[in-house]
């Protein structure tokens, strides 16, 4: 009799434990595209499933023996047990300052002065915000559950609006092909981290965002900080250290905040090697198809931190 139950019990908890990684796996998901003839790693993340948590995480505030204000990328991702990462935002590689600002759960995390944001709302609503020279002041964070400033911006409704004026951005570097990072999102909610390692224009970035149907999005810190992390591979490496990350974690409800681990609960993490640094899931396919005009014209940037919710 007993020996009965113990079965029904393992049988109905293996149940569950197979039920949430299949949810997990539809929540967050890896393909390997090949867009505008160019080949892309991408993530997608359902912002609407009550389990997936998403947290701008600075590296001289993880918790750690040492305080560091750069870590390897492979740390970050140990210390904050995700189930997959980008890097983040810029950084003076002088003086590690993180250069964009970055909330989370209604906090200013970090103060930055370059860029413009994208935001998720408590109603998992994603949001462009114009925050140029604020200093992420004038901003009610307490109404998104994170956001970060980058850039220059990408695409606002629909349309490609990049451009080399504003934005705090004056490195000529920045417009030349290069490895990019971009955040994006689709009108249904999902969240697009996109990394490419072969060196594009942002004007061809742009274009690579819109045709995976993103309706806003913003270029990330690129180059040599290019990194890419998925269920315990690094995809991209990047080559240096890295001041911040956006990580993609698991909680049981957005209400319940998931602490950082010490240093002394660290993971293992697969790292392993490929011609560009990092790599690929097999994952592949071609999408080159043209995103539809959007419903709402862009009618061209206002003042500063306005909020545009599509």
């Amino acid at each position: 009799m007993a020996s009965n139950w113990l079965r029904t019990a393992l049988c109905a908890l293996f149940a569950v434990l197979v039920t949430a990684r299949i949810g997990l796996a539809r929540e967050v998901r890896f393909s390997a595209p090949v867009i505008c003839k160019v080949q892309a790693n991408v993530i997608v993340v359902d912002m609407n499933s009550p389990t997936i948590d998403v947290r701008p995480v600075v590296a001289g505030r993880v918790p750690a023996v040492v305080r560091k204000r750069s870590r390897k990328f492979t740390e970050l991702v140990k210390v904050t047990r995700c189930l997959a990462a980008i890097n983040g935002t810029f950084f003076d590689p002088r003086t590690s300052s993180t250069l964009g600002s970055m909330a989370y759960e209604g906090h200013l995390v970090q103060a930055g002065y370059v860029g413009n944001a994208v935001a998720v709302d408590l109603s998992n609503r994603a949001h462009y915000l114009r925050l140029t020279d604020t200093r992420g002041a004038g901003v009610d964070w307490t109404r998104y559950r994170f956001a970060v400033a980058a850039g220059p911006t990408l695409i606002v409704d629909g349309h490609i609006v990049v451009s080399q004026h504003g934005e705090g951005f004056h490195d000529p570097h920045l417009f030349r092909p290069a490895r990019r990072s971009a955040i994006g999102f689709r009108e249904n909610g999902e969240m697009l981290l996109v990394t490419v390692t072969k060196p594009v224009s942002l004007h061809h970035l742009a274009r690579m965002m819109v045709a995976l149907g993103a309706r806003v999005a913003i270029n990330l810190d690129g180059g040599s900080s290019t990194a890419m992390y998925y269920k315990g591979r690094v995809v991209v490496k990047p080559k240096g250290r890295l001041t911040n990350i956006l990580a993609v974690l698991s909680r049981s409800s957005r209400s319940r905040r998931a602490p950082l681990p010490t240093t002394e609960e660290l993971v293992p993490v697969e790292v392993l090697p490929s011609s560009e640094g990092g790599v690929s899931a097999p994952s592949s396919g071609v999408l080159d198809a043209p995103f539809p005009a959007p419903d709402r014209p862009y009618t061209g940037p206002s003042s500063a931190t306005s909020d545009d919710e599509w």
